[in-house]
């Protein structure tokens, strides 16, 4: 980003006893430390003069999530997608097929916002984008209702291959 852009941020305490996430205009000059607790903090997303949002480092210490959409035809559905993956801290959702972007406006009615924090592309071909996250070294997980599935509550994820 370049200086002088900056126009909004959150921000996330490091102290383990307070953790707040809040958001921070650097045009205030209230400085960087938290406000409950007035410990040291960390960039969570920048958003810049244009709108778009910005999240260095958002995963050093965690596991990076993006997930796909496969023909979802549903607008509000899409729109929810975006609210939830920004509360889990999804880093990118691929919005495959029929699945509407945030260029329909009933997405952006539905996902409040959350389509600056989540980043998106799409592909027509949901095969074709699973195939390269499986080539940049993603584990996928498919999540489907259908007879002899795994209900998710009894799924274990051991961290490895």
């Amino acid at each position: 980003m370049q200086p002088g852009l900056p126009r909004f941020q959150v921000r996330k305490c490091e102290s383990p006893t307070c953790g707040l996430r809040y958001p921070y205009y650097p045009e205030t000059n209230l400085g960087e430390n938290c406000p409950r607790c007035r410990g040291v903090t960390h960039l969570v997303v920048e958003e810049d003069r244009f709108g778009y949002r910005h999240t260095p480092d958002r995963y050093q210490t965690g596991v990076h999530l993006e997930a796909l959409l496969d023909n979802i035809r549903s607008a509000w559905n899409v729109g929810s997608m975006f609210r939830t993956a920004d509360g889990a801290g999804f880093g990118c959702l691929g919005l495959c097929g029929i699945t509407p972007s945030p260029e329909n406006t009933a997405v952006l009615k539905t996902s409040l916002g959350a389509e600056k924090f989540v980043a998106w592309d799409h592909n027509r071909d949901a095969v074709e984008a699973a195939q390269e996250q499986i080539l940049k070294g993603y584990r996928l997980w498919a999540i489907e209702t259908i007879q002899g599935a795994v209900p998710l509550d009894e799924v274990h994820y051991d961290g490895g291959d």
